[in-house]
């Protein structure tokens, strides 16, 4: 997981300069590139915990998986209302 979420992310950091396709608008090519290059850089923790939570569906722990959702789900609208 780790190994393939930090190749996608190697990609993903090297495709930033192709915003452009995506919209001809130069504002928001640069207010897109600090939050694409953030992206990147957790794609590695990303595959960890997509495999992770992959294990805990093949052992059929739903209600930790819940639990991981609802807590995950809290920290970011705390985080939000910070912002």
């Amino acid at each position: 997981g780790f190994l393939a979420g930090t190749l996608l992310g190697v990609a993903q950091f090297f495709a930033v300069p192709v915003l452009g396709f995506f919209t001809p608008l130069k504002a928001v090519q640069e207010a897109a590139r600090v939050p694409a290059m953030i992206a990147a850089a957790q794609q590695g923790m990303n595959g960890v915990a997509f495999v992770a939570e992959g294990m805990m569906q093949g052992h059929q722990a739903f209600g930790k998986l819940a639990v991981n959702t609802i807590l995950a789900s809290l920290a970011l609208m705390v985080a939000m209302e910070e912002g």
